[in-house]
């Protein structure tokens, strides 16, 4: 699917795959978002850069902004019943001292989701999560 807003224009490239997995990849083209400034070279700006944006040219400031996209899904996977909302997560397992060279490792932890307040997802670049729609039957 392909759309276009404001100055952006996205795709979305849906993958549905054998074992139930369904995979999203959203890119977007753009223009370059900028604004005027008085400054002319790097060395004047310093400091502000932090505030205001790269400099891209004389007197050119690129602004620095995010997009957040948001999905609503509905996953009623064979009906209502069996469902589970599954957070996959990565954590850091420490070892005793002495038993390895290592200190730790990852292991995968998964959180089913017993209630709809459960399933509530506080996403950080950070902390990454996978998440499972999972259906025994």
């Amino acid at each position: 699917m392909a759309c276009s807003i404001g100055n952006y224009d996205y795709t979305f490239d849906w993958e549905f795959q054998m074992d139930g997995l369904n995979r999203v990849i959203v890119a977007t083209s753009w223009m370059l978002m900028v604004k005027g400034t008085s400054y002319t070279n790097v060395q004047d700006l310093r400091e502000k850069e932090a505030d205001s944006g790269p400099l891209i040219s004389e007197t050119v400031i690129g602004v620095v902004h995010d997009h957040f996209l948001s999905f609503h899904l509905d996953m009623d996977i064979d009906g209502l019943a069996n469902n589970s909302f599954v957070k996959v997560h990565l954590e850091k397992q420490s070892l005793p001292p002495g038993k390895s060279r290592r200190t730790s490792y990852l292991k995968v932890k998964k959180y089913v989701a017993k209630t709809e307040k459960d399933a509530h997802i506080k996403l950080s670049m950070y902390d990454p999560y996978k998440f499972h729609l999972v259906n025994p039957n």
